[in-house]
């Protein structure tokens, strides 16, 4: 038997105390948001189930048109962002924190910070870029304009725009088409469903 948990709305984030809250938001009643206060939602934007989004400094921001989907985990403490038109597929990691795990020092949260090497930076999903299932995006890094992770690809490294890159770690393999204007698409989304655009 599959049950359907249902969506949270804007009004429920509102309610439940959310930085800041757009219109057409739903969320997974499946998901685990921790730092809910610091997290800024667009309109338009779904995140499905089962999914993991955490922060306890640093504020998260979502543009509009965003999709993040199932089994994602969201590491923002030091700063996340996906701009307007971004995306995750299913099982992606993102980490805006992560242990120096070369040097002489302990590793992993329940060791005093004296002890630890933390390398600490926001990730930024910038405007129409795209991450594939399970790729991973590590500390300080910027998916730039219209840049793709192919499926299970790995980054320590920003990537350039327009361009995708695919592998452990990602390399370039082919540009991507741009997209010039949104405008049309924003003005039939905002007709289609007594939106604004």
């Amino acid at each position: 038997m599959i049950l359907n948990s249902g969506w949270y709305t804007e009004k429920d984030l509102q309610k439940a105390g959310a930085g800041s809250v757009g219109i057409n938001v739903r969320v997974s009643k499946n998901n685990t948001l921790i730092g809910l206060d610091k997290m800024h939602f667009g309109s338009n934007i779904r995140i499905d189930d089962y999914c993991t989004i955490v922060t306890s400094k640093e504020p998260i921001y979502l543009g509009d048109y965003v999709h993040i989907a199932s089994h994602c985990h969201i590491s923002g403490t030091y700063g996340f962002e996906m701009q307007d038109f971004s995306g995750m597929a299913s099982g992606c990691r993102v980490y805006s924190a992560t242990d120096d795990y070369v040097g002489p020092n302990l590793i992993n949260p329940t060791v005093p910070k004296q002890f630890l090497n933390v390398k600490q930076g926001k990730v930024v999903l910038e405007k129409y870029s795209t991450m594939g299932a399970n790729c991973t995006v590590l500390t300080g890094v910027t998916l730039k304009e219209g840049s793709v992770m192919g499926a299970h690809s790995i980054t320590s490294k920003s990537l350039e725009a327009w361009k995708v890159y695919l592998g452990a770690p990602a390399k370039l393999v082919k540009e991507r088409e741009k997209i010039t204007d949104d405008k049309d698409f924003r003005e039939w989304f905002a007709n289609a469903h007594g939106v604004s655009a």
